[in-house]
């Protein structure tokens, strides 16, 4: 009905997911990878930055970071 495939929308479901938990959490993007049921972290990492243009560490990190110590 969507004209989605079923594991097009499973992804992004996933991937949907990966953003709350790099924004709201501590876990490591190769923990979140395997929690979302992702083996090759690679492969997490590539479909990440397809969907959003950014790697999932690029995400995690705000804009206006600062790295000035």
């Amino acid at each position: 009905q969507t004209e989605e495939r079923f594991v097009d929308y499973i992804t992004l479901v996933k991937l949907k997911r990966a953003t709350l938990l790099l924004r709201e959490t501590s876990m490591k993007v190769t923990e979140i990878a395997v929690r979302l049921g992702y083996k090759d972290i690679g492969y997490f990492s590539r479909i990440f930055k397809k969907q959003y243009g950014l790697t999932p560490s690029q995400y995690r990190v705000p804009e206006n970071y600062d790295y000035q110590i």
